[in-house]
């Protein structure tokens, strides 16, 4: 029974940790096309 447990919280875990490496990217590639739109915006109203 106590096996059961200890693999149960480590799928938990496992799937925990994926969901934040998940987040963090999603929101690294998100922040990195915002900087790129900010940038293209700034030498659009130069130009």
């Amino acid at each position: 029974m106590k096996s059961g447990i200890s693999v149960i919280l480590l799928v938990i875990n496992f799937i925990a940790m994926m969901g934040l490496w998940f987040i963090v990217w999603f929101a690294t590639d998100l922040f990195t096309l915002l900087l790129l739109n900010v940038l293209q915006g700034k030498q659009m109203n130069k130009g």
